[in-house]
């Protein structure tokens, strides 16, 4: 499974930014790589794993419950089309702008927007897939 710190740093600092945000924090810098770091270590404490699921949707709980079974791995497009929807394809100026972290579409963005499912390529049995 890839790292915390390597799936934060792949974010632009929007990313990181609406994800701060959802979680009540406050970067401590505009760096990609400082505030991933700096997100990183916020993020692998439990209680605040515990604290963002409470704030999520009924949906977005029963999307984040169907990934223990998958051991926290599912395709993406299974994910998708069994629990929580698509994340968009949002470039980093329009996630600024908009600041769509603030409205999800679906439980999936809920999820993507509060730090708790990242994207990974990994090969699941059938070739490499995200």
């Amino acid at each position: 499974m890839r790292a915390l710190l390597a799936s934060l740093t792949d974010h632009p600092i929007a990313m990181l930014r609406g994800i701060a945000e959802l979680r009540g924090v406050s970067l401590a810098t505009n760096n990609r790589a400082d505030a991933a770091a700096q997100l990183a270590a916020l993020l692998t404490e439990p209680a605040t794993t515990v604290a963002a699921l409470a704030a999520c949707s009924p949906a977005a709980q029963s999307a984040w419950s169907a990934l223990h079974p998958a051991g926290g791995r599912m395709k993406a497009r299974i994910f998708a089309r069994t629990s929580g929807g698509e994340i968009r394809a949002i470039g980093p100026g329009r996630l600024e702008r908009e600041t769509v972290w603030r409205e999800p579409e679906n439980p999936a963005e809920e999820l993507w927007y509060r730090g708790l499912i990242y994207r990974a390529f990994a090969d699941l049995g059938d070739g490499p897939l995200e």
